[in-house]
């Protein structure tokens, strides 16, 4: 997973998952 989804996550409010 690259570390764009999991910024985007943050930006969305949501926390980061761990593939």
């Amino acid at each position: 997973m690259t570390w764009t989804l999991l910024f985007s996550a943050s930006q969305s409010g949501m926390r980061p998952y761990v593939p």
